[in-house]
């Protein structure tokens, strides 16, 4: 898995250096789901809007070789189901929402991230999930790509039925969920390097929760977690965030669970 991490940062270091990630500046407020964590203005660290048809190849081909991996995948994922790790997959769609993510992460790394017990480190994160956030939104609109199961399997219901509808609003390439969950644990694996490779597995596990769940097609994870690693690459250039990095860690450094 961390093998697969440092590749998938290996390909936004080549995007980078190609030029296709250009700086984005408004950064809107997190939806009211992402528990009342909202960064004051001045405070959010943001990039002008990512251009993801520089670095991302356009969804599957009807015809191609990883639609049809992406089809066998699905199908194995019905037989996961109900087994323990489908199991977890359904729980792990609740990462959608921020403050429940930090309350996963925090598991892992033995620190309780919250707005209160770590202002700077909160405002960090938030800050890389929004962005991620709306690089993924642009990304969808440039890459109309339907649900699996708009157009495959279509009376097959995902392991979390009562998130479809929410799911539907937004295309599906690339996974805004894989980018925004991606994004955020690179950012916190990089201020609290003792438990980077925890928070790395589990981000991993969470993400690839998606396309077992049904509720994306694997290709579009995998692209996610390319924009992800895009998304806070391109931030980790800018002295704002190079600065809030540095307040985070130290302020880490200083707590514990």
């Amino acid at each position: 898995m961390l093998k697969r991490s440092a590749a998938v940062l290996t390909s936004a270091a080549l995007c980078l250096t190609l030029g296709g990630c250009a700086l984005i500046t408004n950064i809107t407020s997190p939806d009211r789901s992402d528990s009342g964590a909202r960064p004051s203005p001045a405070r959010t660290f943001g990039l002008h809007d990512l251009d993801a048809s520089q670095f991302l190849p356009p969804p599957p081909a009807a015809d191609s070789s990883t639609q049809k991996a992406d089809e066998d995948a699905l199908m194995m994922s019905l037989s996961q189901r109900d087994s323990e790790r489908g199991k977890e997959a359904a729980k792990d769609m609740d990462m959608d929402v921020f403050w429940r993510l930090l309350e996963r992460f925090g598991q892992v790394s033995e620190r309780k991230i919250s707005r209160k017990a770590l202002p700077e480190t909160h405002r960090l994160l938030i800050s890389t999930w929004i962005a991620a956030r709306n690089a993924a939104r642009n990304a969808n609109k440039n890459y109309q790509r339907n649900r699996p199961w708009v157009n495959y399997l279509a009376g097959d219901e995902t392991c979390r039925p009562d998130l479809k509808a929410k799911a539907a609003e937004n295309d599906s390439y690339a996974s805004s969920f894989a980018a925004r969950i991606w994004s955020v644990a690179l950012a916190y694996a990089a201020v609290l390097p003792g438990h980077s490779e925890a928070v790395i597995r589990e981000a991993m596990s969470i993400t690839n929760s998606r396309w077992i769940c049904g509720l994306g097609w694997k290709s579009d994870i995998d692209s996610g977690r390319l924009l992800g690693s895009v998304v806070y690459s391109r931030l980790s250039g800018e002295p704002d965030y190079q600065a809030q990095l540095g307040k985070a860690r130290a302020e880490l450094q200083k707590s514990r669970k």
